[in-house]
């Protein structure tokens, strides 16, 4: 199931989307943002989704992995011959080293959907930074193109710093300095 989500283009699984439940089903407006806050959630339910649908199937394959990785590992043999309970095992021993990996793929996942945001916000007609930059771009407006890139520039920054904080909590061996 993961290696399927994982190989749907964005931009494809967006119009299929779309297809289905803006034009088939009507459940959905086709583009733009609506009247009522109401329609607004309404219009943001299929981008969401449809950025969100290649993180799902990248964390899902990376925690299997990790977990059948960790689950074979000496110290989780040892726990559970001293008759720890499962759930600690699962909690102390297996979970928190996971998350070390976990957290890096989020914090790579979510600078990666700053740049998939030009292509959902084009594909659903959404105005934002991503419709602002293609406009910039077709407009040759190179001081909003750079301002925009600088935008994007700091908010991976800052995305990677919270990962780093994140880090440190979760991991002891870590340290801030």
């Amino acid at each position: 199931f993961s290696l399927v989500i994982l190989s749907l283009p964005e931009f494809w699984f967006g119009i299929l989307l779309l297809l289905l439940f803006g034009l088939k089903l009507g459940w959905v407006p086709i583009g733009g943002w609506g009247e009522t806050m109401w329609d607004h959630f309404r219009c943001m339910l299929l981008p969401a989704f449809t950025g969100a649908i290649g993180s799902v199937g990248l964390l899902i394959r990376n925690i299997q992995s990790a977990v059948e990785k960790l689950l074979s590992k000496d110290y989780v043999n040892f726990a559970r011959s001293k008759g720890t309970p499962a759930r600690i095992i699962r909690n102390r021993y297996v979970m928190k080293n996971v998350m070390v990996s976990t957290i890096t793929l989020i914090a790579m996942r979510v600078t990666s959907l700053l740049g998939g945001s030009v292509v959902i916000e084009s594909v659903y007609a959404l105005p934002g930074l991503g419709k602002m930059l293609v406009d910039a771009i077709n407009g040759r407006d190179y001081v909003l193109v750079q301002g925009t890139v600088l935008v994007y520039a700091v908010v991976v920054m800052a995305v990677m710093l919270v990962m780093d904080v994140v880090y440190s909590c979760i991991d002891p061996r870590i340290s801030m300095e």
